[in-house]
């Protein structure tokens, strides 16, 4: 597993997971639980595929326990999930979809937030305005990738931080599409 895999994963366990099931007994993860937790997340305004991405990392982490001897079975692995909205990995809790359309920006809005930003950010929030690229994705934006004739980006990487060797400090690297 990748260093950014691995803080990605504890991540999630430690903001999201550990805070309902940290204290639980292994046994007492079970479907009722798990479920219970995920649409109290889904609640608090967390997205679908947010909560299934917690998801699978607590499958992991059950099916760890389960070959460990731990549990007999991970509750996130059983027959029933074909029975719901496309059988899909996770989707032994069934997850109901809650999607607000995203909020965009009034003009005048955009001009203040502008107004308000320091000088050196200025650019940088501008093309979060105009692009609908993620923060990893103009922070790992080069200047090669931008076609000013065809008014084109071709977006082939983003910044993201890893882990060092050392397991402490961070660092930005760019991660590429070949």
């Amino acid at each position: 597993m990748s260093p950014y895999t691995y803080n990605n994963y504890e991540g999630r366990w430690r903001n999201h997971l550990e805070p309902a099931f940290g204290a639980l007994p292994l046994p007492a993860i079970d479907h009722a639980a798990i479920a219970a937790c995920m649409a109290e997340r889904q609640a608090a305004g967390l997205q679908e595929s947010t909560v299934k991405h917690h998801l699978a990392v607590l499958c992991g982490m059950l099916t760890d326990a389960m070959g460990e001897g731990l549990i007999e079975r991970n509750p996130l692995r059983t027959p029933q999930r074909a029975r719901h909205r496309g059988g899909g990995r996770h989707d032994a809790i069934d997850l109901q979809p809650k999607r607000k359309p995203p909020r965009l920006l009034e003009p005048a809005e955009a001009r203040a937030l502008l107004a308000a930003t320091p000088e050196p950010y200025v650019d940088l929030v501008l093309a979060a305005l105009t692009t609908g690229f993620r923060r990893c994705e103009l922070l790992g934006l080069r200047w090669e990738w931008i076609d000013f004739r065809a008014r084109r980006i071709d977006l082939r990487g983003q910044l993201y931080w890893k882990l060092t060797d050392e397991g402490r400090t961070r660092e930005p690297t760019l991660r590429v599409c070949k």
